[in-house]
């Protein structure tokens, strides 16, 4: 394993944790902290969910498809893998820019947890394309 996908693997980690935490406080509906209510609000919008189900609900599995697909052995499944994670990471991004954009510009909210799940997926689709390209023959 390579640094550049054991960093994959990490951040894909630092995203499943967060995603988890955003889906308990989305079902518990509590907010990032005692005071602070931005975050419940935020998930509970409608940008909350893509096709009825919670974002952080996908992000879970998105983060776990890159993490198995990044541990797989070099094979022709794990090039198929990673491919579908290289789709998904760029899709993620594209609704992570959405998702921050309208964050700022809509909601007007500051809700850690989506800033931190945002973040993440950007980072993520960065390691994730830089790594793809590099191993290209």
């Amino acid at each position: 394993m390579t640094i550049a996908v054991l960093l994959i693997e990490l951040t894909a980690l630092a995203g499943l944790a967060t995603a988890g935490c955003g889906l308990v406080l989305y079902f518990r509906d509590r907010s990032c902290s005692q005071t602070d209510t931005e975050c419940a609000g935020v998930q509970r919008s409608p940008r909350g969910r893509l096709f009825g189900v919670p974002n952080t609900a996908i992000g879970i599995v998105y983060y776990v498809g890159v993490i198995v697909a990044f541990a797989l052995p070099e094979s022709g499944l794990a090039q198929i893998a990673r491919g579908a994670a290289a789709l998904a990471s760029l899709a993620a991004a594209a609704l992570s820019i959405f998702l921050l954009w309208s964050l700022m510009a809509i909601t007007r909210r500051a809700c850690r947890v989506c800033l931190a799940g945002n973040s993440i997926n950007l980072f993520l689709a960065g390691l994730v394309m830089g790594v793809l390209a590099v191993d290209q023959p």
